[in-house]
């Protein structure tokens, strides 16, 4: 019995031969112009050929190439201008984590809160200054976010892993807090957790309303509605105090 590599075959086997071993059950058929044929590189295939016996194909895996493979499933390699000195490695990777914050922040600008798109002005100027208005909105949507954390289903100490000195090359997990919200849906104050969404919204409801007794029409005042426990604790959260600029009073 003769075997021999298909991709190295030589020409020693004439083309009459080659198509009558295709043609046979089996068989493999040759490549157009003699090129070799086209294998995948783990998989080496072997001709077999007897004269009493039907052409048969054996293959076997190049576990050594497949192993060195397997050890770099799911590696990357984060690389910065900077030296170590500016930035250790461990700092690198963090940076590069930190990125999911900034895509969240332009998917909030531009299809999000704020929708910087379409811009319905030309002028230079005010093509800069709808941008700029955007990105202070961006800013302080981030420091709602944070200062409302402790309501939201959201970690309220993010950085937490950093500060323990975890590896920042290991999945980042979410503080006891954020699990138990997640799990119960309520917040260490005992009120109902929600998205950041849902909390303006509430907050919304909120009302300035402008009151005139039937007995003095001439004598409105105006009168804030009074505050759920889930403002009242979003507004000192905020250190706002909603009484602050509204007056109460009646006016002349």
């Amino acid at each position: 019995m003769l075997c021999f590599p298909l991709t190295t075959r030589k020409h020693d086997v004439s083309a009459k031969k080659a198509e009558s071993d295709a043609a046979q059950p089996g068989g493999v058929a040759k490549s157009g112009g003699g090129k070799r044929s086209q294998r995948p590189e783990p998989v080496q295939v072997l001709q077999c050929a007897g004269r009493e016996q039907e052409p048969t194909s054996v293959f076997h895996r190049r576990q050594a190439r497949i192993d060195a493979e397997a050890r770099l499933d799911g590696v990357y390699v984060v690389r910065t201008s900077l030296d170590a000195d500016a930035l250790a490695a461990g700092e690198a990777v963090w940076a590069y984590k930190s990125l999911t914050r900034v895509e969240r922040a332009f998917r909030n600008l531009k299809t999000g809160h704020l929708e910087v798109r379409p811009v319905y002005v030309y002028n230079e100027a005010r093509v800069r200054a709808h941008v700029f208005l955007c990105m202070l909105s961006l800013h302080v949507l981030w420091h709602l976010r944070r200062k409302l954390a402790p309501l939201l289903f959201e970690d309220d100490h993010p950085g937490q892993a950093r500060v323990r000195g975890a590896s920042p090359v290991a999945r980042a997990e979410p503080s006891g807090e954020a699990k138990r919200k997640a799990a119960t849906g309520v917040t260490g104050d005992g009120l109902a957790a929600s998205s950041l969404d849902t909390l303006l919204e509430h907050l919304s409801t909120m009302t300035l309303n402008e009151v005139v007794m039937p007995d003095q029409p001439n004598r409105p005042f105006t009168l804030l509605s009074e505050a759920t426990p889930l403002q009242r604790r979003a507004f000192e959260l905020l250190k706002v105090d909603p009484m602050h600029n509204v007056s109460i009073s009646m006016t002349p």
